[in-house]
């Protein structure tokens, strides 16, 4: 770098290339566990067996369907209970609110 920064012509002199001036370091890289797994392709090559037909028999529907519905009460219940503690606590932050203002007042 001494002979490049005082004149470039000194360096055709000493006949120094770049093999000479550059040194080869060795890099690892290496991909997060996420990259590695977005890259992964299932294998399109792997045989279709009977039993992953199987999967989509429906003889399980009512069942199923059984189970929707009751999570979709379920769901409903939830959010009336949701709405009923937001309306508790408008209200109790409404109160809170007046006292404080009844006591500034005094």
């Amino acid at each position: 770098m001494e002979l490049y920064r005082n004149n470039g012509e000194k360096l055709r002199e000493k006949n120094l290339s770049w093999v000479d001036i550059f040194e080869e370091i060795p890099i690892k890289v290496s991909n997060s566990s996420l990259v590695s797994a977005f890259m992964t392709e299932p294998e399109a090559d792997s045989p279709v067996t009977l039993s992953d037909y199987d999967r989509l028999q429906l003889s399980t529907n009512p069942f199923m369907e059984r189970n929707m519905e009751f999570l979709i009460d379920c769901m409903d219940d939830l959010s009336m209970e949701q709405q009923k503690f937001q309306f508790y606590y408008r209200n109790l932050s409404r109160q809170q609110q007046q006292t404080w203002l009844q006591k500034r007042r005094k």
